[in-house]
């Protein structure tokens, strides 16, 4: 009990990493997104089909940040009904450059209320640690908020929504999916449209999962290999049957 405390004492010294929410969104939920593999990926070949820019100014190379399909419909979407925070492990240069490239995709410069990049108040990996997002640094009440990420790196994770990594070919069972044909985003976009005013968020997630709109999946926490419950969201498209099915 006392281990316990202290730990919960030292999260509750965590610096908060944004400002509070502006008073022309104060009813609204927010939405966290991770960007590398989530919504972007990197690599050293440009995408025939999808937004693709090359980041030399970042890397001094020909790196190309390629962007998910749907990314533009799903970030004018959730801007227009959310408080939306962009978090980011990558470098404040990195991210600014990346940020960018998004507003070149979307078409406006004013998806984001804000961007979280790494800093010591929060990224930390050491060789028996690993960094994590807590969504208590946000200063939301945690039942407004819910993250998609790529890694089982959010706390708590009954709040997080885990993604496929971005890849040019993923695979989902025994089937193979395309970057061109992932339907990743488009789902998170639905899953948003279910999400009651009345329901918190851990609550939501856990009802979706219940549905079979999520899966309910273990993940395995970087470094320490602890087992973490939470839930991932199809790169398949969703069938319509099963939005309706959450609206009973």
């Amino acid at each position: 009990m006392h281990v316990f405390s202290l730990e919960k004492k030292i999260r509750m010294r965590r610096k908060i990493l944004i400002p509070p929410i502006s008073p022309a969104k104060a009813k609204r939920r927010t939405i966290v997104l991770d960007l590398d593999d989530t919504l972007t990926v990197l690599g050293d070949h440009r995408h025939a089909t999808l937004p693709c820019y090359c980041m030399k100014a970042v890397f001094d190379r020909a790196v190309f940040h390629t962007h998910r399909r749907y990314l533009k419909e799903f970030l004018v979407f959730a801007a227009d009904r959310f408080e939306l925070i962009l978090w980011t492990a990558g470098t404040k240069g990195y991210a600014d450059v990346a940020v960018q490239k998004i507003f070149e995709t979307v078409g406006r410069s004013d998806v984001f209320d804000h961007v979280i990049a790494r800093d010591p108040a929060w990224f930390n990996i050491s060789e028996t640690s690993w960094y994590d997002k807590t969504l208590e640094q946000l200063g939301r009440p945690i039942e407004r908020v819910i993250m998609f990420e790529n890694a089982p790196v959010v706390v708590p994770m009954s709040n997080c929504v885990m993604v496929q990594d971005l890849l040019f070919r993923m695979r989902e069972g025994p089937k193979t999916v395309e970057a061109a044909e992932d339907a990743t985003l488009e789902n998170a976009k639905y899953l948003l449209e279910r999400w009651d005013e009345e329901l918190d968020a851990a609550a939501f997630l856990k009802r979706e999962a219940s549905l079979g709109y999520l899966t309910a999946e273990t993940f395995r926490q970087i470094q320490t290999n602890r087992p973490l419950a939470g839930y991932s969201l199809s790169i398949l498209p969703v069938k319509p049957k099963a939005v309706a099915a959450s609206k009973l």
